[in-house]
């Protein structure tokens, strides 16, 4: 069995997210899919790892709370926080790297928390998946047909892992 660790996965996210930021915003923004773990079934692929349909749901079902309460609410701040009139631009943007940060180390959190629930279930992973279909799962699970832009977002996606 693999064996995943978080640290292996932050830092094939921060590698990889340079390259796909554009699809990963998108999808947050337009489809409500988490970044974390979208950058997980990236991750799972790159590993020829494969999961469940119910896991996917159990992984997403995990970081639900901690993503609203802390994540989001992060990420809603520092989005607004240009816009606080009693600050000066510096102070706004000093504001908003603090945040930033922040944001980030919520962000590392909610990927300590994938790799958590996991290992903790070794036995909802599948080595040798090489052909595993989990970014087209995560858009069935967000209620999303795989249209054309879909596609091609994906195989975006999917062609960032080899570079």
């Amino acid at each position: 069995m693999t064996k995943l660790k978080a640290a292996d996965f932050w830092h094939f996210s921060l590698d990889y997210y340079s390259q796909v930021k554009p699809i990963c915003l998108a999808w947050q923004d337009q489809l409500n899919a988490n970044v974390n773990l979208l950058l997980l079934l990236c991750y799972l692929e790159q590993q020829q790892l494969a999961i469940s349909k119910q896991t996917l749901a159990s992984l997403d079902k995990t970081l639900s709370s901690f993503n609203k309460a802390i994540t989001q609410r992060l990420r809603s701040l520092r989005r607004r926080a240009s816009v606080i009139a009693c600050l000066t631009k510096q102070q706004q943007q000093h504001f908003k790297q603090q945040l930033l940060k922040a944001e980030l180390v919520a962000e590392q959190q909610e990927q300590q928390l994938l790799i958590q629930a996991l290992v903790g279930s070794p036995n909802s992973i599948v080595e040798n998946a090489s052909s595993a279909p989990l970014l087209e799962l995560y858009l069935a699970q967000l209620q999303q047909p795989v249209t054309v832009s879909y596609q091609q977002q994906i195989a975006q996606l999917r062609q960032a892992l080899t570079q």
